[in-house]
């Protein structure tokens, strides 16, 4: 029968073994004891004696509240199970509890509780792993990230005149082509932009301040946001000034218009343009992430049934996916409960 052989300090293999009693004790070192830990057809098989007889320690069983509740001492096999024997696993038993088990264990002994450490082969050291409440959340690097300017459904439109980084328009070389644009759709018209623009130039004030009164121009029917970049072993973009001059410049807008913000928000006021604001804050905070290689791949596991019950792509710093994942696992379980009813 094809069982899995999990050692201690190794990851699980597939083997063949026989279905007869000696042939179980063989693999185990001795006699053997029937273990049921799984809500499926399947059971691990270990020694008996294996804690009496100082067997290494292997893996820890958890309780529904994630609690360790017993730790297997020795080799053991997980198998399927029959009516009144053991048999074969599945492939997709195979391919669960060797996900479950993949990660040899070292334990501590704090008083009346045990603490599990994972302990991650050299080969997996890209891997990092997080334990929360019977629950493991498999993080890594994201070996061909896409930036989540093409990648996501973005509510603003970022405009960026460094061609290192690049912005989802790229027609506009400078600003006075982008406001041009922009004041062409603002009053409606191009000759009536050109004509705002030659008026506002001819008042011969500095550069800064003409962008200044050409933004609250557009701000009556556009919300802007300043990108700025920050240059330092890497690349960061925020929407409020670094602090090193140096290192550090605007480099272009994120914005939405009026009817955005109305189809996002249902009207323009003075308490939806903040919230258009903010949105526009997250994405540039997002790209920065994307930016500074901020990308994983990540999966949430059942320690209790090694269920993948999430998973997926994340562009942001690591606490920040610990939060998102950790923290709706309730509401993950729920969904995946109601689709598995409705599939059946």
């Amino acid at each position: 029968m094809r069982v899995l052989v999990v050692e201690p300090k190794k990851a699980p293999y597939v083997k063949e073994v026989g279905e007869e009693l000696p042939d179980l004790q063989k693999e185990v070192g001795g006699f053997i004891e029937a273990v049921y830990p799984f809500e499926d057809d399947a059971a691990i098989i270990c020694n008996e004696e294996g804690k009496q007889k100082n067997l290494e320690l292997n893996r820890a069983l958890f309780d529904r509240d994630g609690e360790v509740y017993d730790i297997i001492a020795g080799t053991f096999l997980i198998t399927g199970t029959r009516e009144d024997s053991f048999g074969s696993l599945s492939p997709e038993q195979i391919d669960r509890y060797s996900r479950r088990y993949e990660t040899p264990e070292t334990f501590l002994f704090e008083g009346n509780r045990i603490r599990v450490k994972k302990e991650l082969p050299k080969a997996e050291r890209n891997e990092q792993r997080f334990y929360k409440n019977g629950f493991t959340l498999s993080v890594r690097e994201d070996p061909d990230p896409v930036s989540p300017r093409r990648s996501f459904d973005n509510f603003g439109t970022v405009v960026i005149f460094d061609r290192e980084i690049p912005g989802d328009k790229t027609e506009f070389t400078d600003p006075d082509a982008f406001f041009l644009d922009r004041l062409t759709e603002h009053f409606g018209s191009g000759k009536r932009a050109e004509a705002y623009l030659s008026a506002s130039g001819a008042l011969n004030l500095p550069k800064g301040v003409q962008n200044r009164m050409i933004m609250a121009e557009l701000c009556k029917d556009h919300v802007f946001l300043p990108v700025y970049r920050y240059r330092h072993g890497g690349d960061a973009l925020s929407t409020v000034p670094y602090s090193d001059p140096w290192d550090s410049g605007q480099i272009g807008w994120i914005y939405a218009t009026r009817e955005q913000v109305k189809e996002r928000f249902g009207t323009w006021n003075d308490f939806t343009v903040p919230l258009c604001k903010q949105v526009l804050e997250n994405e540039i905070q997002t790209y920065s992430d994307y930016l500074k290689g901020e990308n994983y791949v990540y999966d949430l596991i059942s320690d209790r049934t090694g269920e993948v019950i999430d998973g997926g792509l994340w562009t942001g710093d690591i606490e920040s996916l610990k939060a998102f994942a950790f923290n709706g696992i309730a509401g993950r379980q729920e969904r995946r409960k109601e689709r598995n009813g409705e599939e059946k």
